[in-house]
């Protein structure tokens, strides 16, 4: 559980915990140090890592919260899942955004806790507005999930924990070769790559080469740099579309014989 100072993460945990195992308080940067606490609901097993909240760098003026921000950054790279706290008052920050982007960099799924909307004043349609707006705002973020809660009261916290389930089921999805041939002919017959210095670019083969996060290997005839950042991304939204993978990177590599792997 990562984000800005103050967004109420040890007072999560200790929701779920029922009990004041984590250190809460009203001051910003209680928690110094990433803690690990197990707990189990019915069969699922958790391990929730509360982080120290993460500060932009020129906030940081001390070494102790230094190496506190550094730890949860490290925590990121061995999460299976990130969930971000935002501040409903505040929304999701560029600073949030740098998180996820870290925690996607780093090929973990993610889940955005909006926190204290009970505070929110609100009618049907707010957090409809909110969530368009966050994906109108930072469109490669888009298929991340938004859960609105309250770690006070616990609002919305087991919906929290049903959507983090879902989010990792979707990191370690295997798509099986019939269905994903069928979808690669299809779109990209629909929709072949752009030209490349006036030559056709083709792409031969689509297949899955592993999971957590998911990896996709395309072959082309051309070299990868060949295949454009914007038909990339169009691919990537469209195995998004057809399959999935809501809150979690999705890895494509395209590959030409004797050549490098061009990663996104």
């Amino acid at each position: 559980i990562v984000g800005r100072p103050n967004v109420n993460k040890s007072t999560l945990i200790n929701h779920f915990l029922g009990s004041e195992r984590v250190l809460a308080s009203e001051v910003p940067g209680t928690t110094r140090d990433a803690i690990d606490t197990d707990f189990d609901i019915g069969e699922r097993r958790y391990t929730l890592i509360d982080t120290a909240g993460v500060r932009r760098k020129r906030s940081i003026s001390w070494d102790l919260e230094k190496f506190s921000v550094m730890k949860a950054f490290q925590t990121i790279e061995h999460a299976h899942v990130v969930v971000l706290m935002c501040d409903a008052q505040e929304g999701v920050t560029d600073q949030d955004a740098r998180i996820l982007n870290m925690a996607m960099e780093h090929g973990r799924a993610a889940v955005i806790a909006i926190n204290k909307w009970d505070l929110v004043e609100k009618d049907s349609g707010t957090s409809g507005a909110f969530v368009k707006e966050f994906q109108h705002r930072m469109p490669l973020l888009a298929h991340v999930p938004i859960v609105f809660i309250s770690a006070k009261t616990g609002q919305r916290s087991v919906k929290l924990l049903d959507i983090v389930d879902q989010v990792h089921v979707n990191w370690q999805l295997r798509i099986t070769t019939g269905p994903l041939n069928r979808w690669f002919v299809q779109t990209t017959h629909r929709q072949p790559p752009p030209l490349y210095k006036h030559r056709a670019v083709r792409l031969y083969y689509c297949t899955q080469a592993r999971s957590a996060p998911p990896v996709f290997v395309m072959q082309t005839n051309m070299d990868p740099e060949a295949v454009t950042t914007a038909y990339r991304r169009f691919l990537i939204n469209q195995l998004r579309a057809n399959f999935g993978f809501e809150g979690c990177p999705i890895r494509l590599k395209i590959r030409k014989r004797g050549k490098r792997d061009l990663i996104v």
